[in-house]
């Protein structure tokens, strides 16, 4: 066939999870734009660069005087859910700000360094505007055997607990409470999960 054609159709075949839509929006070809093997290439690499993609391959024929291009993708599986650690957004929140920048999210990112690091970046961007000092990093934590989420901390780690005091306990005195946390919780990560794991831990069975 001829090095360069308008496109009369664009495919995409093997997506599960994905939206057509989606990919099309990230492909960024359309029909009546020119097609040759170069813009296929390159289209290509688009998708695989956004890390939601384990392979991909393309395929075209001439057809009504131009070209019908087909490009089958391989989903990445390894996807996994969101949770947040000392930042001040919330999982809905990261989630509505990925909606908002990233066309292919849908709830799960993959575990790829680009998905992971963009993400990232997207969301430091979105909290910028209110935090200017915030640095965000992404990263794939083990949260229980077989199980794993994609965390969003600070970039600089997260504070940790110095101190715990208690108030309004009768059964158990306040200075023993305060002697079990810091012999148990000081220099922990300071998050409301991990206090909570903390006060499970230490002092609810002294009650």
């Amino acid at each position: 066939p001829p090095a360069v054609l308008p496109l009369s159709s664009i495919t995409i075949a093997g997506n599960q999870k994905l939206k057509t839509d989606a990919i099309l929006g990230v492909l960024g070809l359309k029909v009546k734009d020119q097609g040759s093997t170069a813009i296929f290439n390159a289209a290509r690499d688009r998708l695989l660069d956004t890390g939601y993609f384990d392979t991909i391959s393309y395929s075209y024929r001439q057809k009504d005087l131009g070209f019908a291009v087909t490009f089958t993708v391989s989903e990445m599986q390894q996807v996994y859910p969101i949770r947040v650690q000392g930042l001040p957004v919330t999982p809905a929140g990261v989630a509505d700000i990925l909606h908002a920048k990233d066309p292919l999210f849908n709830g799960l990112l993959p575990g790829t360094k680009k998905a992971v690091d963009r993400s990232a970046e997207y969301v430091q961007q979105s909290l910028s505007a209110t935090n200017p000092d915030i640095h965000v990093r992404a990263r794939v934590i083990p949260t229980s055997p077989d199980h794993y989420e994609v965390e969003f901390s600070p970039a600089e780690g997260l504070p940790v607990i110095a101190d715990m005091t208690f108030e309004g306990s009768s059964a158990v005195s306040a200075a023993d409470l305060h002697t079990v946390m810091i012999e148990n919780g000081i220099g922990q990560p300071y998050s409301e999960e991990n206090v909570k794991a903390l006060l499970d831990q230490y002092v609810r069975p002294l009650f």
